[in-house]
């Protein structure tokens, strides 16, 4: 379901680039990255009727085919800035409207990335001209929705560390738990934290490390545990390999990162190559992005839910409104950004009572605090 179409924000004026640095409360260890400092970047888009700000999701440690935050920042400044000055140029000055961003380029990892935070910013204020928040126009019921929590792999490797950090997620409200896992992290942690929580709703996310006979070994060990999913278990965007691994194990396999484009996500559901999709906007091209991959996965009966690259509350929110949508059948990365950072630049609400509340004022979300992030760059129609 596409939402209609949103009215215009007038003449076209600046695009700005931001970027903040934030560190994160605990560092997140995958079988890929140590992840400790997040620096997030912003897109700002300045029109006559109204601004906005998109978030780009792109980090500088990468995963699969994703591309590094430099780069995206760098497309945007020499190439999708100048398109969308030609385009409202071709539109009398008016910006082109938030669905028309992602045709205004190719459609490569970065321009994907870039078309993402654009689309994001523009929509932003076309929902804030017209007082609308992302959630209301999403139509989602209800004002919040359940989160999951995200545990890493213990940097002294301590079972005993592991669980107790795991069961305080769940104390505090999250609903489902996102393990990393590795081939030698892996079955010992997931069956001590099964043991001590055998009710609780339990994904493990192997980042593509679980590949050859080793990793196959490690799958049907942990096969028994009842998990939701495992997530990217072969590292390989062979989905061949993928439906075949998906008739050898009872867990349904979760794709994430090899869900590329568009339309891997639409072979990889005609492929029968998965059966949990982990969607993200950044990487698909943008929230309509987004919103088609969720509808196409219902249409074939397969679960999903919204995944997220911890981002700032901006970024956070606007996962939050998809989550809530009936076509993301599974608890999502929708926590608010100061749960895992130690100062969110946007000042996103945190969860209450086990569920994160959605952004309800007009927008995608609360935008970036100007002294936390900095300026990095401005393009402006010319004579302003």
């Amino acid at each position: 379901m596409i939402p209609a179409g949103l009215e215009g924000v007038g003449t076209l004026e600046s695009v700005e680039l931001w970027v903040a640095s934030c560190a994160l409360a605990s560092p997140i260890v995958s079988s890929l990255h140590n992840h400790q400092v997040r620096r997030i970047g912003f897109v700002r888009v300045r029109c006559s009727g109204a601004e906005g700000f998109g978030e780009i999701a792109a980090m500088d440690q990468t995963v699969g085919t994703d591309p590094r935050l430099d780069l995206v920042l760098r497309s945007i400044e020499e190439q999708w800035s100048p398109r969308l000055f030609e385009a409202a140029r071709a539109r009398g000055g008016d910006c082109p409207p938030s669905h028309a961003i992602a045709v205004l380029g190719p459609a490569s990892a970065v321009d994907r990335q870039a078309a993402a935070a654009l689309e994001m910013a523009v929509l932003d204020a076309e929902l804030r001209a017209a007082g609308l928040s992302l959630a209301r126009w999403l139509e989602v019921g209800g004002s919040s929705v359940a989160f999951g929590a995200l545990r890493g792999i213990p940097a002294d490797r301590s079972i005993d560390t592991f669980v107790a950090d795991a069961l305080d997620a769940l104390t505090n409200g999250a609903s489902r738990l996102r393990v990393k896992v590795d081939p030698s992290w892996a079955l010992e942690p997931l069956s001590a934290l099964r043991r001590a929580a055998p009710e609780a709703l339990l994904q493990a996310d192997a980042n593509g490390s679980l590949g050859g006979s080793q990793g196959l070994k490690v799958l049907h060990g942990i096969d028994g545990l009842g998990l939701a999913c495992i997530e990217e278990p072969l590292g390989t965007t062979d989905l061949a390999a993928s439906a075949s691994l998906a008739q050898q194990i009872s867990t349904p396999l979760c794709l994430d990162e090899t869900l590329s484009t568009p339309r891997v996500v639409r072979d990889a559901l005609r492929y029968q190559a998965c059966g949990v999709l982990c969607i993200k906007p950044g990487r698909l091209g943008g929230i309509r992005a987004a919103l088609r991959a969720l509808g196409e996965a219902q249409m074939h009966g397969v679960d999903c839910f919204v995944g997220g690259m911890f981002e700032a509350g901006l970024g956070r929110s606007a996962l939050g409104a998809l989550a809530g949508r009936p076509e993301a059948t599974l608890i999502g990365d929708v926590v608010s950004a100061g749960t895992y950072l130690v100062e969110d630049p946007c000042h996103q609400n945190g969860p209450e009572g086990g569920s994160q509340p959605l952004f309800d004022e007009p927008g995608v979300g609360p935008w970036p605090d100007r002294t936390v992030a900095e300026v990095r760059w401005e393009h402006r129609r010319p004579g302003l």
